[in-house]
């Protein structure tokens, strides 16, 4: 009899085991917890930097656009001055190579200058000598006109044709030059030029970068830890301060790895504190893509792990406190 009462017993037990994973699981499915969080800017720089000086303490409220840090980056300040004095340099060179491309080009139009002064000399000497050759022989009645020779067959003519065509083809040759030398003065493939343009775009972005050293706050909101003071040299990418919006902005729950299908983006869900005074809705925006343990504080016996998803639920404004722990229903 007792041993009959015994398994009774053991069968109850089991039972009563089965209905609880049951119910946990059931309770998993449409019921689960969450912490509220808010959006948090974390303040870094990839160079490294030296703290001037920072507006700020922690808990201070902020508002956007509030001067919160001054830095100063040893770094940049050199390359600029390097990138500064290289762009002096180069400027030097064009101005040096547009003087003597000036220079050339006004010794070239000089070079034309004298050679029309000396060509048309030439051909005035000879449409004298010309002339007077014609004025002595057109009352020598023993010349027969029609032996005389045409002006497109006379050698002097002929000369002074010459002497035209050659003036012309050294103007025509000059200004060639001169198209070629004004052209590379203006020309973006001039080496000069190019490399003046690429220097004073990297100069532009150093000083927006200089510019960005003094840290605006991009939201409103509360600060966080401060971790470094005045005076000090920081290293890349190590964060200085955070800075968190005043009240949560979204839920991060966590979903029991096997009813995580049942959670999709766009669900809408109920979300409510313990003290059952804050009662918002909310919509689901993310699900995490792997498996990850509970955080010890959701879990219903702690020393238990707790496996399943992460869920991001976004919230609109509310008077959830900042880390506390929620509770969170399917609609």
């Amino acid at each position: 009899m007792k041993s009959f009462k015994f398994i009774l017993f053991v069968w109850a037990l089991a039972i009563a085991g089965i209905v609880m994973v049951n119910f946990t699981f059931t309770n998993y499915s449409t019921v689960f917890l969450g912490i509220a969080t808010s959006d948090e800017i974390e303040i870094s720089y990839p160079t490294p930097v030296e703290i001037k000086d920072i507006n700020v303490v922690p808990g201070q409220e902020v508002a956007e656009d509030d001067l919160i840090m001054i830095v100063d980056s040893p770094e940049l300040d050199e390359r600029i001055e390097t990138v500064g004095f290289q762009l002096e340099e180069i400027k030097a060179r064009v101005n040096v190579s547009a003087r003597e491309t000036i220079s050339q080009i006004e010794q070239i139009e000089s070079d034309v200058a004298t050679k029309t002064i000396e060509i048309n000399s030439r051909i005035a000497q000879l449409e004298a000598q010309f002339q007077l050759n014609k004025d002595l022989t057109k009352d020598l009645k023993s010349i027969n006109p029609v032996n005389q020779q045409s002006d497109s067959q006379n050698p002097i003519k002929m000369q002074i044709a010459s002497l035209r065509q050659e003036l012309e083809l050294f103007r025509q040759s000059s200004n060639g030059r001169i198209r070629q030398l004004n052209s590379g003065m203006t020309s973006n493939q001039n080496p000069y030029e190019v490399q003046v343009k690429n220097l004073v775009d990297e100069l532009q972005s150093l000083n927006d970068q200089k510019q960005k050293l003094n840290t605006y706050s991009a939201i409103s909101g509360l600060v966080g830890d401060i971790n470094f003071e005045r005076g000090e040299k920081v290293s890349p990418y190590s964060p200085i301060l955070a800075i968190y919006s005043k009240s949560p902005s979204y839920i991060r729950g966590f979903v029991h790895e096997s009813v995580v299908d049942e959670i999709r983006i766009g669900d809408l869900v109920t979300v409510t504190n313990s003290k059952n005074s804050s009662v918002i809705e909310g919509e689901v925006i993310g699900v995490g893509s792997r498996i990850i343990e509970f955080p010890i504080r959701l879990r219903r016996n702690p020393e238990v792990g707790i496996w399943g998803r992460e869920v991001q639920i976004s919230i609109p404004e509310n008077g959830l406190l900042l880390g506390e722990k929620v509770t969170i229903r399917l609609q």
